[in-house]
């Protein structure tokens, strides 16, 4: 009779525990829920107080998207696997967003299932997403559970289950960061570039580069019918200059994206990318046929060739500045260098080899014209190369021979210093699956978009690009 006296006294004990344990941790979720709404609230308040904001003359780099158009990258989330810890995980099947004045409302639909509760069931999941951005310059949407249907309650605690879900969710399931495809990043890092040029035997060479560039004050709003960014951006190395007034990008399409960047910022931008003395490296061992002609001496026929073996030279771009006149736009170019070699070869029939010094020169406009090539935006120049002059002479006889050997710049290699898209991403990366908050595992899309160019915004002296669509085309591991 004691022995059961004492079990059920244990026993009472146990419910006991179990009942204040209970007690706590549900005070305990539900102090936590309480603060995570008045946060929810306080965020809400703020942005929806904010006065709406609008593009001014120091914002010389805008965006904007309209919501039709970030449609697909609320779509690449879906399949999004979320575990904790603890055994739980949750999946997004499908989500809905709507614009709001200063946030977005996101409808999830899910599923959860938890191991440790032996249970399994259907979700609907309100967030409100907030736009910000992050300390790299990224533009992100930041995301908070206003809300949460569970479609099979279970039979026991529905209240507290409830109530803990929603912490778990936001806690130790939160949804990621949604990054958007546009960034005010603080450098540009520009690849070394090497072409030959093989009917000179010549080498040319643009070495990398790394631009610092500032944002000023960004701004990133979500309005009702679409998300606008803008930022004042120039390069460290460069004294920024206030760009003309221009309206847009406007929300006047749900389905479109837009780019606008003043001329002067890309112009800034060159000037830094070209700051250094040596933009372009020349070299060859033997640079072939600077002079290879019939001539005439003494009333017999010669042969005068001439090569330059250990050729060395370079580059220098004083000015690098787009123009748009007369409807077309132009690089001026300002550009100096240095040559030396050795003068190899025959003339006049004596063997000659004489060192020679050169400083080749150009001072030209080029036109050129904006081009779209698989979702990226490029400048493409109307003729192949520059011919830079440069001359050389020897004397022979006391006549003085000169050779000219012509320095064919194609212009290609410089155009990895016109990055007209670069605060716009070439790949998008989305998480597929995330454990104890690491993403382990992710999705890259190539973008693909078909930009269109508006001439009608060169003449304010903006580029002014759009896009009626955004593809986003996975990429195999």
């Amino acid at each position: 009779m004691r022995r059961i006296k004492k079990r059920y006294v244990i026993l009472l004990g146990v419910v006991f525990i179990l009942m204040v344990g209970g007690t706590v941790h549900r005070t305990q979720v539900q102090k936590r829920w309480s603060q995570h709404q008045q946060r929810v609230k306080s965020l809400t308040v703020s942005v929806r107080n904010q006065a709406v904001p609008t593009f001014g003359a120091q914002h010389n780099l805008r965006f904007g998207f309209g919501r039709q158009a970030l449609q697909p990258f609320f779509g690449a989330v879906e399949g999004l696997e979320i575990r904790a810890a603890a055994g739980h995980r949750v999946v997004m099947k499908r989500l809905d967003a709507q614009f709001e004045q200063g946030l977005i409302r996101v409808r999830a639909e899910a599923e959860f299932d938890s191991r440790l509760l032996f249970y399994r069931g259907p979700l609907v999941i309100s967030y409100l997403a907030f736009s910000d951005i992050d300390a790299d310059g990224r533009a992100v949407l930041r995301f908070w559970i206003e809300e949460l249907e569970i479609v099979r309650l279970p039979l026991f605690a529905k209240q507290w289950f409830h109530a803990w879900l929603m912490v778990t969710l936001q806690e130790a399931m939160p949804f990621p960061e949604l990054v958007l495809p546009m960034h005010f990043k603080s450098d540009i890092e520009l690849p070394a570039v090497s072409r030959v040029i093989e009917k000179r035997n010549l080498t040319v060479t643009v070495p990398a580069r790394s631009l610092l560039l500032q944002a000023r004050d960004p701004m990133l709003a979500v309005e009702p019918r679409c998300l606008r960014a803008g930022a004042f951006t120039f390069p460290g190395t460069v004294p920024p200059a206030d760009p003309p007034s221009f309206a847009q990008p406007q929300c006047e399409r749900e389905d479109l994206i837009g780019v606008a960047v003043s001329l002067e910022l890309l112009n800034q931008t060159l000037a830094a990318a070209f700051e250094p003395e040596v933009d372009v490296a020349l070299r060859s061992d033997r640079m072939t046929d600077v002079l290879n002609k019939r001539t005439t001496l003494l009333g017999q026929k010669v042969h005068n060739h001439l090569d330059i073996a250990d050729f060395d030279g370079s580059l220098d771009v004083h000015e690098a500045v787009l123009q748009w006149r007369g409807g077309r736009l132009w690089l001026a170019l300002n550009v100096s260098g240095r040559a030396s070699g050795t003068m190899v070869g025959e003339v006049y029939g004596l063997p000659i080899r004489n060192f020679v010094e050169a400083e080749p020169r150009l001072n030209q406009k080029v036109p050129i014209r904006l081009a779209e090539n698989e979702g990226r935006l490029t400048f493409e120049f109307e003729q192949e190369h520059l011919e830079l002059d440069a001359n050389a002479a020897v004397t022979v006889f006391g006549r003085k021979v000169r050779a000219s050997f012509p320095l064919e710049l194609k212009l290609k290699v410089l155009s990895r210093a016109l990055p007209v898209d670069q605060w716009f991403e070439k790949t998008y990366k989305v998480p597929r699956k995330i454990e104890g908050k690491q993403v382990v595992e992710e999705q890259a899309y190539r973008l693909v978009l078909n930009w269109q160019l508006d001439q009608a915004a060169l003449d304010r002296q903006w580029l002014w690009v759009t896009a009626d669509a955004i593809d986003l085309q996975p990429i195999a591991h």
